[in-house]
């Protein structure tokens, strides 16, 4: 007797566990970009950023401003919960499209994880702005939510399996790869993965960039003019866009007669026909962060030229300046 009454003990606490982690309460991502930090304070070390509508729960809310958060991705830390929303409840909902990619977050730029047919039923555990984290059967991903509905949709003959269909051969790039974006501007390259970390520099729309690394579904580590820094894979393509600027070349007065090394350093005095102050950049090109503005007439040490670019040292800073604002 006592046997049983421990056995059906322990059936009742699974029960209750399992129960208790179905109806975990899931928040999502209500910003662009949220930092989870090591501490709650803003001062504390980022360890990632996530992106709008990636799920998370909530292990602890430490006061009236901050919580140690899970996210789906399994990494635990703080943020400011006012950048959290809730999932009042959870629904069903059917897909309404073959072939739905489930991914592992919530942008198109994340590795697909399997895929759903028409008619298959979810469970939406977040409903977020553009993507859902959903439950099929034992398995979890982020699905667009403009792909599924409320309403139960019949399938149109595809086998809906009773499993999720897992989705091989991800997007990986690698090697020479150029950079993209909506506005064809300029996009950062920062100096780990995450949005939360400065910016190293940043690289023209249609540049080419070489791959050290996938660092993740969301990063990637590159290199560019010397440089190393990490891009989000949403800004990178294996085609050279067709309306891509040509990249600055080294001018033909510096192919044919390159300076002699024991021409530097010398004394130059920055000058502009406009009378605007002049851009120091971090590297010798278009594309690197700003790291200081100089006045024209300011005299600067010149140490030396690269592809049209003066290195400079003035006033504790080192940087580059293009060679045409600077005179003997």
């Amino acid at each position: 007797m006592k046997k049983r009454i421990t056995a059906l003990l322990i059936v009742l606490m699974l029960l209750t566990v399992a129960g208790a982690a179905a109806a975990a309460t899931y928040y999502h991502v209500n910003t662009s970009w949220l930092k989870l930090r090591d501490q709650p304070s803003s001062s504390g070390g980022v360890l990632d950023s996530y992106r709008e509508d990636f799920a998370a729960t909530i292990v602890q809310k430490v006061n009236g401003t901050w919580s140690k958060v899970k996210f789906t991705n399994g990494k635990q830390g703080y943020v400011m919960t006012t950048y959290l929303s809730p999932t009042s409840r959870t629904y069903s909902a059917w897909v309404t499209t073959n072939k739905t990619y489930v991914r592992s977050g919530p942008s198109t730029t994340f590795s697909a994880l399997y895929t759903l047919n028409r008619g298959s039923k979810v469970t939406v555990l977040s409903h977020g702005r553009s993507f859902d984290y959903v439950r099929s059967g034992s398995a979890y991903g982020y699905v667009r939510n403009n792909y599924l509905s409320t309403k139960s949709v019949k399938s149109d003959g595809s086998p809906t399996a009773a499993a999720p269909v897992a989705v091989r051969g991800s997007r990986t790039l690698s090697g020479t790869v150029y950079v993209t974006c909506p506005n064809k501007g300029s996009v950062n390259v920062h100096t780990h993965p995450g949005m939360g970390y400065a910016n190293a520099y940043r690289v023209r729309y249609g540049y080419a960039v070489q791959v050290e690394e996938k660092v993740d579904d969301s990063w990637y580590k590159i290199s560019y003019g010397g440089r190393s820094g990490y891009i989000l894979g949403e800004y990178l393509t294996s085609s050279r866009p067709a309306d891509a600027p040509d990249e600055p070349a080294p001018s033909s007065e510096e192919e044919s007669a390159p300076a002699p090394s024991s021409s530097y350093p010398f004394t130059g005095t920055i000058t502009c026909p406009a009378g605007e102050k002049v851009n120091v950049r971090a590297g010798a090109g278009m594309g690197y962060t700003h790291l200081a503005r100089l006045d024209p007439g300011t005299e600067v040490t010149v140490n030396g030229l690269t592809n049209g670019w003066y290195h400079i040292s003035v006033n504790g800073t080192d940087g580059y300046v293009m060679k045409k604002f600077i005179t003997r």
